[in-house]
């Protein structure tokens, strides 16, 4: 859901995530860029727009421990991980 900002010319939305999210167009941006670099520090994520369409975005910094577990979070949605030392249903000969 969309809606336009009162005091800012953004358009603003919240991320899957519930994160603030700002659309902005480039020419705002040069304009008030120290105000956005401190929302962006302050945790807020930030879309530049060219003229309609997503360019870029200014996303604050990620500890690389929490990227990390992010990823591993990620991976163990979609891994599968069996019994890995019982044989897979075939007959093993071993030397007696």
């Amino acid at each position: 859901m969309l809606r336009r900002c009162r005091n800012l010319q953004t358009v603003h939305s919240k991320c899957t995530d519930g994160n603030d999210v700002y659309d902005v167009s480039v020419t705002d941006l040069r304009s008030r860029l120290p105000e956005y670099l401190r929302r962006v520090s302050a945790g807020e994520e930030i879309r530049i727009t060219s003229r309609g369409p997503v360019i870029a975005n200014l996303v604050p910094p990620r500890d690389a421990r929490d990227q990390a577990e992010a990823v591993l979070a990620a991976l163990r949605r979609t891994a599968t991980v069996g019994d890995v030392v019982s044989p897979a249903g075939e007959t093993w000969k071993t030397e007696a």
